[in-house]
Formats: C-alpha cells, sequence, structure tokens
C-alpha cells in the first residue's frame, strides 16, 4: 500500500479500506513510501476536480527492463485485493446514497450535507461522498446547485418519492 511518492500523497480515506480489507481476509501488506520518483497516480490525482486515488504496487525485480519478476503469492494477494475492493463498489451504495438523499428531502425539507450522507450511510470520506454523489448528478437522479458557499443537492420531487419506494432505483453502472 503505497502512502506517497515523490508526485502524490495517497487517499488517506482510501489507504484505510484497502489496509481494513488486507486485515479482513488475512491479505499480507506492507506500506511503501517513495522519497524520490512518482507514479501515474500524481497525475490522476490532478485529473478533473480530483480524482481520490492511491498506488497499490507488486514487489518486483528488474522492473524498469524487458522481463520482471514478482513472487506469486504477492501478485495472488494483488489481485485479491482488488477484487475484494470492487466488490465493494457496488450499487448497493449508490443506492444508499440516493435514498439517504430522497429521506432528506421528503422528512426534512432540505439538502442533506455530504457530512450528513457520509454519517447516514456509513462513510468516512467526504471525498467519496462527493464522487458518489457525482455519479448520481452524472445520471440526472440529481442536481447541484452553489448557494452560497454550499452546494444544494435538487431531486426532482415526483422522482424522489417513486424512487424511495423502489429496491433497485440506481440501475447497474454503465
Amino acid at each position: 500500500l503505497s502512502v506517497m511518492d515523490a508526485s502524490v500523497i495517497g487517499h488517506k480515506g482510501l489507504v484505510k479500506t484497502m489496509e481494513s480489507i488486507c486485515k479482513e481476509k488475512n491479505i499480507k501488506y506492507t506500506y511503501d513510501s517513495l522519497v524520490a520518483g512518482g507514479t501515474d497516480s500524481g497525475e490522476i490525482n490532478k485529473s478533473f476536480d480530483g480524482v481520490i486515488n492511491m498506488t497499490l504496487s507488486i514487489p518486483c525485480r528488474y522492473f524498469h527492463s524487458h522481463n520482471s519478476v514478482v513472487h506469486l503469492k504477492d501478485y495472488e494477494a494483488y489481485v485479491e485485493l482488488l477484487v475484494e475492493f470492487i466488490k465493494r463498489l457496488d450499487e448497493a451504495k449508490l443506492n444508499e446514497v440516493y435514498k439517504c438523499i430522497c429521506d432528506y428531502h421528503n422528512n426534512e425539507r432540505r439538502s442533506p450535507t455530504y457530512r450528513e450522507i457520509g454519517q447516514a450511510c456509513n462513510i468516512g470520506s467526504i471525498s467519496w461522498v462527493s464522487n458518489l454523489v457525482q455519479v448520481l448528478e452524472d445520471r440526472d437522479l440529481i442536481s447541484l446547485e452553489t448557494r452560497g458557499k454550499r452546494r444544494v443537492i435538487s431531486v426532482p420531487s415526483d422522482l424522489c418519492a417513486a424512487n424511495t419506494r423502489n429496491a433497485s432505483i440506481v440501475g447497474s453502472c454503465p
């Protein structure tokens, strides 16, 4: 798990998530921190409005040559970690966030803050909440407006009322 290199500092929430998956699944891991050199994470991190990322690497010999050598167990652990992480990034969390937003609109008659969404949906990172809200906006389920210093989440009332009763409100990823 790369905490940092010369081009980027790994997102704290993402590093902790990967660490917890490793502990839960008994996947061996080490921390990596480089003071010189960088990875593509540094450039990815600066894309758009900023992209949450971190570097995962496999211990490797002769990395910058035509043939590299990795230990099979390291490779298998890497694949297991990625598969488990991807499984957890399912539509259920997106549905949960959308339902939370609709519940706030229906019950509180106001837009929830990102912090309130995070607390209600057990998401520790406000940046992660922001990314999920962005996906909902990209799918035209909500719209974001800026009012002063606050971003307000708007949901069409007819869509919100109908969708809070459905089991699956978001559908599959494009």
